[in-house]
């Protein structure tokens, strides 16, 4: 397939997903896999985005041209009508969660495209290679994206139950696991922080920071980023957010969640009611 890469010999893992041989994708070791052409295109417009915050304006054009050639064969190859779903191979014999996952990561969807896909990725749930520990970082990332804290939320089953099975920290993947000790699974505390306490950077470089609960989230939280030279932290309770700015070279603003408006924060703290 012209203008998409074939996957490189070797073991291309991705997840230890039941439906794939080693934690590979189809056509993943030896083919054209959907699953990593759209990490490389989502790769391209990332670095797009670096080379513009570095000055290099050439260079992010050619990242953001290739990106986008490669989307559109994307679209092209692998999208199968019938299911409304990107396929993993050229023959649209398989079907799994990452795939959507990567092609709705990489930011280089229609946006009506994009809610469409999304609704079928939610809808499709395990009937398609579902994601395990260590992918489903990116299932949350997406969820959190299309501001769906619901289901952010119902995904942490999986990790508020490990107690009740003797574990203290998180296995590699699911029974039968090789390993009670993974850190690639801890990625929740990120997602506490990022999405259900709201607390992330706006672009590069560390001084403009959001903060953007989501709705659907716990309505009770209490979490606190520490940064170079200051540090934010916010709690909730029944819709009063306490939000303390420290660090003067910090740019912060308020997002509440089911609105589109901003509020500025100052350093200190800050006393915020959301009815």
């Amino acid at each position: 397939a012209g203008g998409l890469i074939r996957s490189p010999k070797g073991w291309n893992f991705y997840d230890w997903s039941t439906a794939w041989r080693n934690g590979v994708p189809p056509a993943g070791c030896d083919g054209i896999s959907a699953v990593l052409n759209w990490h490389c295109a989502w790769t391209l417009r990332l670095a797009a985005e670096l080379e513009d915050y570095a000055g290099n304006a050439v260079a992010a054009a050619a990242c953001r041209n290739d990106a986008a050639g490669m989307a559109t064969r994307l679209v092209e190859v692998f999208f199968d009508s019938a299911t409304g779903l990107f396929a993993d191979d050229p023959n649209h014999q398989s079907f799994s969660q990452h795939a959507q996952i990567l092609a709705l990561s990489s930011g280089l969807l229609e946006e009506a495209f994009a809610g469409r896909l999304y609704r079928k990725l939610m809808a499709a749930g395990n009937k398609i290679a579902p994601c395990t520990v260590f992918f489903s970082h990116y299932l949350l990332e997406v969820m959190a994206r299309f501001g769906d804290g619901q289901a952010l939320r119902e995904q942490f089953a999986f990790w508020l139950q490990l107690s009740r099975q003797g574990l203290l920290t998180v296995p590699e993947k699911p029974e039968p696991s090789r390993s009670d000790c993974h850190a690639w699974g801890t990625h929740p505390f990120y997602h506490l922080i990022a999405h259900f306490a709201g607390i992330h950077p706006i672009g590069f470089g560390g001084k403009r920071w959001e903060v953007a609960p989501l709705a659907g989230g716990w309505d009770g939280f209490d979490a606190t980023l520490p940064l170079p030279g200051g540090k934010i932290a916010v709690s909730c309770s029944d819709g009063h957010y306490r939000i303390q700015v420290e660090g003067d070279h910090l740019h912060v603003v308020f997002r509440p969640p089911r609105s589109g408006g901003e509020q500025p924060l100052h350093p200190g703290e800050n006393r915020i009611a959301v009815r």
